[in-house]
């Protein structure tokens, strides 16, 4: 079992770009981790870091409290899934299992009994002696988590290694993925830019922009309480409507206004906030299941509909602001509709307009 820390890790390329930024994290013991982000914003170089194959320019990694800085990849006991599988094509799914096992040295009948276990734990007896362009996407994953789960590793890591499957695989592997943390209990790390991926398979998620660490929660904390405007805006789909503003009135008389938007938060909300100073510019957030249809006393109409099946999404102008709601599949409604809305008060944010950080 390991636990993995992260000290003020910073790595910067060759013309000046800062990769990582300042990055201080610990994982725990048999935790699910994941580093999620946009491209670029550094979480795949994070990982190289913490498996030894990019060495950091200043902060410490450490597995177990041990300094793993100066430890080549090979001596870390790190096993590491990439998106591409990386399986050798000329060789059967029994010897790409067993390749590890090669490489150190171990015996052929412990090699078989070992490949062979993982086999039935991967379900891929069956494709024993295939090679992988016979194989499907979904079973080339599994393989290439076999391969890893062979050599018993202290540590998982994994670089986007759904990316390259359909809905349907990527839906499968998810739940696959799930169950081999619950069956091995070993600690796991994974990079991806999917947050269906994040939010369904973690413990926590550690969200990423430009090289630093923005937020750190469970998926619920994140979802629930964003801790600035960027993980505001990169959770959800349909994403939250954020909508620029001014408080007129202090304390408990506290209200929002953004042209003819009038709202007044309840009482609890100044609490949350503090003192905002009057004329204070600030960003409401609302989420579009909490964009309430037929109540209210907000005029809107209706600029565009989205049926995706279970729900429907409903894009709105408020008194001139593009609003989403997110509605049930029974909704009817037509483009250029009047309706009435309103916002759950109770669960807006309010965020900083000028650096983006939570006020509540």
């Amino acid at each position: 079992m390991t636990t993995v820390t992260l000290t003020n890790l910073r790595r910067v390329f060759s013309d000046d770009f800062v990769a990582v930024d300042d990055m201080s994290l610990f994982i725990a013991d048999g935790e699910f981790l994941t580093l999620l982000g946009p491209s670029g914003c550094g979480k795949s170089t994070t990982l190289r870091m913490i498996a030894g194959l990019d060495a950091p320019d200043a902060g410490d990694i450490a597995f177990d409290g041990k300094r793993m800085n100066d430890v080549p990849p090979g001596k870390r006991n790190v096993a590491m899934v990439f998106q591409s599988y990386a399986l050798y094509p000329h060789m059967t799914v029994r010897r790409n299992l067993e390749y590890p096992l090669r490489k150190q040295g171990v015996s052929k009948a412990e090699r078989s009994a070992r490949g062979e276990a993982v086999s039935d734990l991967m379900q891929l007896r069956e494709l024993l002696g295939r090679k992988p362009r016979q194989l499907s996407g979904g079973q080339q994953q599994r393989v290439a988590l076999g391969r890893a789960l062979i050599r018993n590793p202290s540590l998982f890591l994994f670089d986007e290694p759904l990316s390259n499957l359909d809905a349907k695989l990527r839906s499968y592997m998810r739940a696959e993925l799930i169950q081999l943390h619950k069956r091995v209990g070993k600690t796991m790390i994974y990079v991806t830019h999917d947050q269906l991926e994040a939010m369904t398979m973690s413990d926590r998620v550690a969200i990423m922009d430009k090289g630093r660490l923005q937020q750190l929660g469970t998926p619920q904390e994140v979802y629930n309480r964003p801790s600035n405007l960027f993980v505001a805006a990169f959770i959800g789909a349909p994403t939250m409507n954020l909508i620029k503003g001014g408080v007129d009135g202090v304390g408990e008389e506290m209200a929002f206004r953004a042209g003819a938007l009038h709202l007044a938060p309840p009482s609890t909300f100044a609490q949350r906030t503090g003192k905002l100073p009057q004329g204070a510019q600030v960003v409401l957030g609302v989420r579009p299941e909490d964009v309430l249809l037929y109540c209210g006393n907000l005029a809107a109409f209706v600029t565009l509909i989205e049926p995706v099946g279970h729900e429907t999404i409903i894009f709105l102008d408020v008194l001139g602001h593009q609003i989403v709601a997110r509605t049930d599949a029974q909704t009817r409604l037509r483009q250029g509709a009047a309706v009435n809305v309103a916002f759950r008060m109770e669960n807006v944010h309010m965020f900083d307009a000028a650096d983006g950080r939570r006020f509540a």
